[in-house]
C-alpha cells in the first residue's frame, strides 16, 4: 500500500438503537490507515470496498454489514446496544469481485481490518471514538490493493543442486520430498497452510511463517507430496497453499500441479544386421518411452568387454527426446570381432535407466579361407575328360556363396559340411592348354575371396627339354682346381635338364661321339628336373674329343621326342711344364720385410712374361715342394693367352718355390722349380710376425767412421705402412738412462684406465719379431706384470676400453699374425674372462672402442678384416653385441681413434685410413647417429694416434700418429673443444710416434702414453702429460744409487770412469757408499776404507797424481756438523790424508782441478752460521790458503768448473749471507786472482745447481738449482755471456744434483738431486758436437743360398736427405756408399736436404762388382748414406734423414 508521512483519520457513522429505551443512537468512530509495516498511509480509494463490523461486549457479539464505503450515507447499523458498557469493535473491509456487488464475507478476502480499544456508548448524544482503531492490511492484500494468493513454486534436490519444477522439467519431480517456495502478497501472516488438494482436505499441514530470503521468498522444506494419499505411485500431485494471520484472516489460496516421476525410462536398442564386412556401416536405433534429458549414453563394446568408444554425441535425433540413430563406419573404426551396443538413458528429471545391451553383431573383414590345398584330379587330362576339384573351407559357407570356374565353365558342386566336390569336363581344342581353376567364396558379411585351385593341363603335344642340358664334369681326386670343364679317365659327368611336362617314365640319356657311347643313369628327379650321371668313365676304349648329350622322352599321353642338348670334352694329354728355364719369363719375388710398394707388408709372388705356359694350360699353381701330392698349395693364377698376372703367395718366406700347369680337365704337368728369383731387402731390424731377427739391419751412427759394421747408436724398426721417417740427428740433448722393469718395446698395443682401481691396464702388441699376450698394470709410478691363468692369445691392433658401470675392462678383436679374431674378453683386475655373446661383430683389427658412461654402452666402430675395411657401429651392454643402424655413418676405415666426451655426451672419432688413404675427418656419435663435424682447424690426416678425454679440462686431447707425408711420425698435441681443434705446443713431449696407446688417468689428471713406433724404432717409453707439458716416467730402476742429493761426482780420466760418493736422503740417512759409472751402467764398489757418511762435500780428479781428492761435507748428529777431513781415491780404495794445514770444517764449498797449476782449487763454503770466501790449493800433500786481491763475497752451495780449453775456473751463483741463494754473479779464476765477469744475460739467482765443461763443444753448461723452488733450466757459457738452451727432453726441476763430464764417452753424467723429494735418476748429456750423421743398411744372405756366381743383378734405393758443412756454408745432399775393397765407396748421390728426402739409387749387373760387394762383408751387402759435403762424413754439421731404403737382388737357383 501507499506509504505516507501523514496520519489520515476517517470517520464512519454507526447508528444503533438502545436496548434499554429502544432509541436510536449515533457513534462516530475514527480510524486510521497503515501499511504492512505499520506505517500510516493515505487512505485507499473507497470504490469497491465494503465494510463489516463486529461488536463484542459482555460476552455477546453483534455483526453488521456489508456497507459500500464509497456511499455518502454509508453507515453501519446495530440494534439493542447497551450504554455505558465496555465494548470492542472489529471492522473488516473486503473488495468487491463484481462491480457494485458486495463480496462474500470470507476469511480469505479481507483486505483491511482493525480492532478498537474498549469504549462505551454515551446516552443522549453521538458518541465519538477518537482514534478508535488502525486499519491494517489482511494477508490477502497485494500491492494493487486487491486480494491475492501466494506465488507458488516447487523445488526438488538433486545432489547439491536444487531444481525448480517448471515446464523445462515437464512439471516433473523425481522425489516426493520437495521444497515449497512462495512469495506472499504481504508479510502480515503467521501461518502457512499446505495441502495435497485444493479443498485442503488431503495432507493438510500448517507451518509457522518461515524467514524470508533476500529475494523475498519463503521456503518450506521436506514437504511430502504423498502426505495423506492412499496411493504413492508415480502420477500427478497438487500442492495448495494459503496464508493466515493471527486474527484468522487468510490469503487467497494458490496451487500447482506436478508429476511425481521416480521411474527410469524404458529404452529399446536395435542394429540393422548381424554381420558386416570391412566396408559396411552398422546402423543402430535407440528409442525411449519418455523424453530423455539429452542423447542416450551409448557405448560400443568388444567381445572382451572392452569399451571401444562412446557414441553419444554421434546420435542423429529422429524424434525429439525419444528416438535416436547411430551409424558406425566399420572400415574406419572397427577391427574384426564381435561387438555389442550398450545404452543407458536419463529422463528429464535425471532418472537413469538400466544399461541395455543390444543383440551382438560381428565385424568380419577377413575373406573366407580354405583349409588345406585344393586338389585337381587328375591335373593333366585329355580333352573331353572329366576332372574333379575338391577342397575344404575353414568357414561355414552355408549362409554364403560358393562357385568354381575354369575359364567359361562353371563346375557343379556338392558339399558335406565344409567339404566340397566340384566336377567339370576338359574341352576340345588345338595345342596344349593350361587352364587356371578358380574357387570363389562369399561369406555372410559379403567378403569375397578367390583361390587358385591350380591349373588343369590339357595335353595335346609331345614332351621336350627346356633349354640345354647342364653338363658338369666332376673333379678327379686330388685336383686343386675349383672346377673342371673336361673329363679324364676316371672322371664322372653329370647332365641335368628340365622337361616341359610330366613324363610317363624316366628319360633315356647317353653321351655320343660317332660310334662311342657313354650311357648315363638317373641320379635324381625333382618335378620336371632330372639329373643323370656317368661315373668313372673308362677312356681306354673311347677316343678323346667332344661328346654330345642325347635325351629321349615319353609323356603321359604317349607323345615321344629325341633331343641333342649340350656336350663335354674328354682330354687325356697333360699340358707342358711352365717355361722356368727361359730367362726372365717366370720370376719368384721375395719381399720378406715389405717395401714401399707393399705398404710395409711382407709380400711373396710369382710373375710371368709372354709364353710362360702352353696353349692347353688354364691354371698355374704354386707349391712349397716338388710333389704336389704331398706339398702345400701356396698360390695360383688363371692363364690368359699363355701367360698369367702376378699372384701373391701366402705370407711365408721360402728359398724355393715350385709351379705346375693344369688344363681344363685337371691334367697336371710336372712341378718345376722357379729358378729366377728377385729378393728385396728393406730397412728394418726385425721381421714383422717372426721371432727371429731379420738377416739385415738398418741403423744410425751419430759418428760415421770409415770402418765396416760399426756398433749402431740406435737400430731402426720396420713399419707396416708408410715407412718411418727417421729422426734427423746432430743437436744437444738430455737423455735419461734407465734400467727398467716395464713392458717390452712394442706397438699396436691397447690400454684402458680402470678408474675404480686407479690402474692403467695394458695388453698385447707387436714388436716385429713377437706378438704379445702379456698383461701389465701401471699405478702411476711403476709397471707390474700380471700373471692370469687364462688370457687372450697374442695379438695386436685390438681395442680395449673400461666399462665403469660394470667395473670391467673390455677387449675385442685383433690380429695374431696368422688370423684375425672377433673374441670378446673382460679383465676385472685379477683374471681374464672370455665372453660368449649371441651376436658379435665380424673378426677385425685396427678398430676403435670407447665407453659411453651415460648410456652404459661400449661403442665399437670400423676396423679391417684381412681383405676389407668396414664402417659398422656396434654396442656392447655387458652381455651381447648389438649392431646399430645409424642414418649417417663415417666411411670405411681402420686405425682411427675414439674418445668419449662425458660433458657433451658424445663419442668423438678422428682419422683413420682405408687402403693407402688416410683422412682427418671428425665425427661424433650421440647414441643413435653419427654427425660429421667441420672444424676450421684440424690435425692432418693420420692413423695410429692417441686420443683421450681430459675430464678435468672438459676437452679431448690427441697426440702423435702416422701421416701420409714425411716425416710420417708425428709429435703434435691437439685439443678438441666440441667445435674446433686447437694445436698446443708443450715444451717437453714424447718423440714423434704412431701406433702407441694413450689413456687418461682421472685420479692424477694425467694422460698416460706407452710404446708405439718412432723413427728410432719400437718404443717402451712411458710418458705422462697434460695440456701444458709431457714428462717421461720410469718404473723401478735396478742397480743404481739410491735416491739422494748433495752427493759428489768426479771423472777419473785415466780409468775412464765416473766416481760417485755420499749424499743425503734425510737427516737420518747420510750415505758413504761409492759407485762407479762405466758409460753403460752403475756398479757399487766395496772399498776396505771409506769416508763417513756425508753430504755437501766436494771431489776433484788430480790428473797428475791420478787420484780423486775429497774434502769436507756435513752430517747430522742432533745438529748439522761439518767435516774438515781430506781423502783420496785411487780407483780401488779410499785413503785419509792428514795434511799439516787445511781449510776449516765446511760444506757447500766447491773444488776443481786446475790443469795449468796442476793443483786442486777449493773456494768458499759454510759452517754453522758462518760463510767463507777463502781460496785454497791442494798440491797432493798439503793445503795452502791463497790471498787474491779480488775475490767473490763469502758464499755456499754455488757451482764451479774448470774450462780445459781456456785454462780458467768459472764460478756462478750460490747463497750469500742468511738470504738463501741470492747470487747470480759470474767469476773467473786466472790462477792468481778472481775476476768478476759482466755478461749481458745471466741465469737467475740460485744455489745448489751444478756445472760442467763439455770439451767437445768447448763450453760450460749449467743445469738446475734452487731459489724459491727447483728449476730445470740448461744454460751455456761461451766465455763472455750466458745463453739459455731450450730443449725438448730434459731432467725434471731439481737441486743438489751432481754432474761430471766423461771425456771418453763425450757426454756428461747427472746423478740424483732433490725435487720435492730426493730422486735416483741418471741423465746423460750429449752436446751434439760429435754427431756426424750416417745411416747404414746391412744386408745378410746367410739363409737364402746366394753366391757370387748366381747373383744376376743388384739395385739399391735410399729415400734420403742430408746436410753437411762446406767451408762453413750448409750444403744439402747425400752420398750413397757401398762397402767394397774394404772401404766405403761412393756409388751415387742426390742434392736433397734432411727435411725433404729424395731417392738416391744405384744398380749393377757387373759380376765383378757383385762378387766384390758380396764377399767384402762376411756374406753381406753393406750400403750407407752420409751428407755429401766436401769434407764428407767427418763434418761437425752432418745430419741425415732416411724414410725408406731397399736393396733388390736378382739371382738364379740351380735346377
Amino acid at each position: 500500500m501507499k506509504r505516507s508521512f501523514f496520519v489520515f483519520v476517517i470517520l464512519i457513522a454507526i447508528f444503533f438503537t438502545s436496548c434499554e429505551q429502544f432509541e436510536q443512537g449515533g457513534l462516530k468512530f475514527e480510524y486510521s490507515w497503515s501499511d504492512a509495516e505499520g506505517k500510516a498511509i493515505e487512505p485507499p480509494a473507497l470504490d469497491d470496498l465494503y465494510a463489516w463490523a463486529e461488536l463484542t461486549y459482555k460476552g455477546e457479539q453483534k455483526t453488521t454489514g456489508p456497507v459500500a464505503m464509497a456511499d455518502e450515507d454509508a453507515a453501519l447499523r446495530f440494534e439493542n446496544l447497551p450504554y455505558e458498557t465496555g465494548m470492542v469493535m472489529k471492522m473488516t473491509i473486503r473488495i468487491s469481485e463484481i462491480k457494485n456487488k458486495a463480496p462474500e464475507a470470507r476469511t480469505d478476502n479481507v483486505v483491511y481490518f482493525c480492532t478498537s480499544e474498549e469504549f462505551e456508548l454515551k446516552r443522549g448524544k453521538v458518541t465519538v471514538v477518537k482514534n478508535g482503531c488502525k486499519m491494517e492490511p489482511g494477508p490477502a492484500l497485494s500491492e494493487d490493493n486487491k486480494p491475492s494468493s501466494p506465488e507458488l513454486k516447487i523445488v526438488y534436490s538433486k545432489g547439491s543442486n536444487k531444481i525448480e519444477v517448471s515446464s523445462e522439467t515437464e512439471m516433473k519431480t523425481p522425489s516426493n520430498k520437495v521444497e515449497v517456495l512462495f512469495k506472499a502478497p504481504n508479510d502480515l501472516f503467521n501461518t502457512v497452510i499446505l495441502a495435497n488438494d485444493t479443498g485442503f482436505a488431503i495432507g493438510k499441514k500448517e507451518f509457522p511463517r518461515p524467514a524470508k530470503d533476500e529475494e523475498g521468498h519463503y521456503r518450506i522444506s521436506g514437504y511430502d507430496l504423498n502426505e495423506g494419499l492412499p496411493v504413492t505411485n508415480d502420477g500427478s500431485r497438487i500442492v495448495a497453499i494459503k496464508l493466515r494471520n493471527a486474527e484468522g484472516f487468510e490469503s487467497l489460496q494458490s496451487s500447482i500441479t506436478v508429476f511425481l516421476d521416480t521411474s527410469a525410462p524404458v529404452l529399446n536398442v536395435k542394429n540393422d544386421a548381424s554381420a558386416y564386412n570391412g566396408s559396411g556401416t552398422v546402423v543402430v536405433t535407440v528409442s525411449s518411452n519418455e523424453t530423455l534429458k539429452g542423447k542416450p549414453v551409448t557405448g560400443l563394446w568388444d567381445s572382451n568387454s572392452k569399451l571401444i568408444g562412446i557414441l553419444t554425441e554421434e546420435a542423429e535425433e529422429l524424434q525429439k527426446g525419444t528416438s535416436y540413430r547411430y551409424q558406425i563406419p566399420v572400415m574406419d573404426n572397427l577391427t574384426d570381432g564381435s561387438y555389442t551396443i550398450k545404452v543407458k538413458g536419463m529422463d528429464i528429471v535425471e532418472n537413469s535407466s538400466e544399461e541395455l545391451e543390444a543383440e551382438p553383431f560381428a565385424v568380419d573383414s577377413i575373406a573366407p579361407e580354405l583349409e588345406g590345398a585344393p586338389a585337381i584330379n587328375p591335373e593333366r587330362v585329355a580333352q573331353n575328360t572329366e576332372y574333379t576339384v575338391t577342397f575344404k573351407t575353414k568357414d561355414d559357407m552355408s549362409k554364403g556363396k560358393v562357385a568354381v570356374l575354369r575359364k567359361e565353365e562353371t563346375l557343379t558342386c556338392t558339399s558335406e559340411g565344409n567339404d566340397y566336390t566340384c566336377k567339370g569336363t576338359a574341352p576340345e581344342g588345338t595345342g596344349d592348354s593350361i587352364d587356371p581353376v578358380v574357387i570363389s567364396l562369399t561369406d555372410e558379411a559379403g567378403n569375397l575371396a578367390s583361390f587358385n585351385a591350380g591349373n588343369l593341363i590339357i595335353d595335346r603335344t609331345a614332351p621336350a627339354v627346356s633349354g640345354d642340358a647342364t653338363v658338369i664334369v666332376t673333379k678327379p681326386a686330388g685336383c686343386p682346381l675349383s672346377s673342371v670343364t673336361a673329363a679324364i679317365g676316371g672322371s664322372s659327368v653329370d647332365a641335368s635338364f628340365i622337361v616341359n611336362e610330366i613324363l610317363a617314365g624316366d628319360p633315356v640319356v647317353r653321351a655320343v661321339k660317332d660310334t662311342d657311347i657313354i650311357p648315363l643313369v638317373l641320379n635324381s628327379q625333382i618335378g620336371y628336373f632330372y639329373s643323370f650321371t656317368a661315373e668313372n668313365i673308362d677312356t681306354g676304349s673311347i677316343a678323346d674329343g667332344t661328346y654330345e648329350i642325347e635325351i629321349e622322352l615319353v609323356d603321359e599321353a604317349g607323345n615321344q621326342s629325341k633331343t641333342v642338348s649340350s656336350s663335354f670334352n674328354i682330354i687325356t694329354i697333360k699340358p707342358a711344364v711352365p717355361a722356368v728355364d727361359v730367362a726372365d719369363t717366370i720370376i719368384y719375388r721375395r719381399i720378406p720385410w715389405g717395401s714401399d710398394a707393399t705398404g710395409g707388408i711382407k709380400y711373396y709372388s710369382i710373375k710371368a712374361g709372354a709364353n710362360a705356359v702352353d696353349a692347353n694350360t688354364s691354371w698355374v699353381y704354386a707349391f712349397d715342394g716338388s710333389d704336389p701330392a704331398t706339398a702345400s698349395e701356396i698360390g695360383k693364377a688363371q692363364v690368359t693367352n699363355k701367360t698369367f698376372s702376378e699372384f701373391e703367395l701366402n705370407r711365408a718366406d721360402r728359398t724355393e718355390v715350385y709351379i705346375a700347369a693344369y688344363d681344363t680337365a685337371c691334367n697336371r704337368s710336372d712341378a718345376v722349380k722357379v729358378r729366377d728369383v728377385e729378393w728385396i731387402a728393406t730397412m728394418g731390424y726385425k721381421e714383422p710376425g717372426s721371432v727371429v731377427e731379420n738377416p739385415h739391419t738398418f741403423f744410425t751412427k751419430n759418428l760415421f767412421e770409415q770402418i765396416l759394421d760399426p756398433s749402431p747408436d740406435f737400430l731402426q724398426e720396420p713399419a707396416s705402412a708408410g715407412l718411418t721417417y727417421l729422426e734427423t740427428i746432430g743437436s744437444p740433448q738430455w737423455k735419461q738412462w734407465r734400467e727398467n722393469i716395464s713392458p717390452d718395446e712394442r706397438f699396436g698395443l691397447a690400454m684402458a684406465y680402470d678408474s675404480v682401481r686407479g690402474k692403467t691396464v695394458l695388453f698385447g702388441g707387436w714388436a716385429g719379431a713377437l706378438y704379445y699376450n702379456d698383461t701389465w698394470e701401471w699405478d702411476g709410478s711403476s709397471w707390474t706384470k700380471m700373471n692370469p691363468v687364462i688370457k687372450p692369445q697374442a695379438r695386436y691392433y685390438h681395442a680395449m676400453t673400461y666399462d665403469s658401470a660394470r667395473g670391467k675392462t673390455v677387449l675385442f678383436g685383433g690380429n695374431s699374425g696368422t688370423e684375425t679374431n672377433n673374441e670378446t674378453w673382460e679383465w676385472d683386475g685379477d683374471k681374464w674372462t672370455p665372453k660368449s655373446p649371441l651376436t658379435k661383430p665380424s673378426a677385425r683389427y685396427g678398430h676403435a672402442m670407447a665407453y659411453d658412461s651415460a648410456r652404459g654402452k661400449v661403442v665399437l666402430f670400423g676396423g679391417y678384416a684381412e681383405t676389407s675395411y668396414n664402417n659398422e657401429t656396434w654396442e656392447w651392454d655387458g652381455n651381447n653385441w648389438t649392431k646399430m643402424n645409424p642414418v649417417n655413418i663415417p666411411s670405411i676405415r681402420s686405425y682411427h681413434k675414439m674418445a668419449y666426451d662425458s660433458v657433451r655426451g658424445k663419442i668423438v672419432l678422428f682419422g683413420g685410413m682405408a687402403g693407402s688413404t688416410r683422412n682427418n675427418e671428425t665425427w661424433e656419435w650421440d647414441g643413435s647417429n653419427w654427425t660429421q663435424k667441420f672444424p676450421v682447424n684440424k690435425p692432418s690426416a693420420r692413423t695410429g694416434h692417441g686420443m683421450v678425454y681430459d675430464s678435468a679440462k672438459g676437452k679431448i686431447f690427441l697426440f702423435g700418429g702416422i701421416t701420409s707425408v714425411g716425416p710420417y711420425y708425428n709429435d703434435e698435441t691437439w685439443e678438441w673443444d666440441g667445435t674446433d681443434w686447437i694445436k698446443s705446443n708443450p715444451t717437453i713431449k714424447p718423440l714423434a710416434r704412431g701406433d702407441q696407446d694413450m689413456v687418461y688417468d682421472s685420479a692424477k689428471r694425467k694422460f698416460v702414453l706407452f710404446g708405439g713406433r718412432t723413427g728410432a724404432g719400437y718404443s717402451n717409453e712411458t710418458w705422462e702429460g697434460n695440456d701444458v707439458n709431457w714428462i717421461q716416467v720410469t718404473s723401478t730402476l735396478l742397480a743404481i744409487p739410491d735416491a739422494r742429493f748433495g752427493s759428489a761426482l768426479a771423472y777419473d780420466n785415466t780409468k775412464g770412469k765416473v766416481i760417485l760418493f755420499g749424499g743425503v736422503y734425510n737427516q737420518e740417512l747420510f750415505y758413504n757408499d761409492t759407485w762407479e759409472w762405466d758409460g753403460i751402467r752403475w756398479s757399487k764398489l766395496n772399498p776396505v776404507n771409506k769416508p763417513s757418511g756425508r753430504s755437501g762435500h766436494k771431489m776433484a780428479y788430480d790428473s797428475i797424481r791420478k787420484k780423486i781428492v775429497l774434502f769436507g761435507g756435513q752430517y747430522y748428529d742432533t745438529t748439522y756438523k761439518n767435516l774438515d777431513d781430506t781423502w783420496e781415491w785411487d780407483g780401488v780404495n779410499w785413503t785419509q790424508i792428514n795434511p799439516l794445514h787445511k781449510p776449516s770444517a765446511r760444506s757447500g764449498h766447491e773444488m776443481v782441478y786446475d790443469s795449468i797449476s796442476k793443483k786442486v782449487l777449493l773456494f768458499g763454503g759454510a759452517w754453522n752460521a758462518s760463510y767463507s770466501n777463502e781460496t785454497w790449493e791442494w798440491d797432493g800433500a798439503d793445503w795452502t790458503l791463497l790471498n787474491p786481491v779480488d775475490k767473490p763475497v763469502a758464499r755456499y752451495d754455488f757451482s764451479m768448473v774448470y774450462d780445459n780449453v781456456h785454462g780458467k775456473v768459472i764460478l756462478f751463483g750460490g747463497g750469500i749471507g742468511v738470504s738463501p741463494y741470492n747470487a747470480n754473479d759470474t767469476w773467473e779464476w786466472s790462477g792468481a786472482n778472481w775476476i768478476q765477469k759482466s755478461p749481458a744475460t745471466s741465469p737467475s739467482a740460485r744455489g745448489f745447481h751444478s756445472m760442467f765443461f763439455d770439451s767437445s763443444r768447448e763450453k760450460i753448461f749449467l743445469f738446475g738449482g734452487y731459489k724459491s723452488g727447483e728449476n730445470d733450466e740448461t744454460w751455456e757459457w761461451n766465455g763472455t755471456n750466458w745463453s739459455q738452451v731450450i730443449l725438448q727432453s730434459k731432467p725434471s726441476a731439481r737441486s743438489g744434483h751432481a754432474i761430471v763430464y766423461d771425456s771418453a764417452q763425450g757426454y756428461a753424467i747427472l746423478s740424483g738431486g732433490n725435487s720435492s723429494a730426493p730422486n735416483d735418476e741418471t741423465w746423460l748429456w750429449n752436446g751434439g758436437a760429435n754427431d756426424r750423421a750416417g745411416q747404414i743398411m746391412n744386408i745378410s744372405f746367410e739363409s737364402i743360398g746366394i753366391t757370387a756366381d748366381n747373383v744376376l743383378s743388384l739395385s739399391v734405393l735410399f729415400n734420403a736427405g742430408g746436410l753437411g758443412d762446406y767451408t762453413g756454408t750448409p750444403y744439402e745432399g747425400v752420398d750413397l756408399l757401398a762397402w767394397m775393397h774394404d772401404r766405403w765407396e761412393t756409388v751415387a748421390y742426390n742434392e736433397a736436404g734432411p727435411d725433404a728426402p729424395e731417392p738416391v739409387t744405384w744398380e749393377t749387373n757387373d759380376p765383378i762388382e757383385i762378387q766384390t760387394l758380396l764377399n767384402s762383408g762376411l756374406r753381406k751387402f753393406n750400403f750407407a748414406v752420409v751428407p755429401t759435403a766436401p769434407n764428407g762424413f767427418l763434418t761437425d754439421m752432418g745430419s741425415i734423414a732416411t724414410d725408406y731404403a731397399e736393396v733388390v737382388v736378382k739371382y738364379k737357383i740351380s735346377e
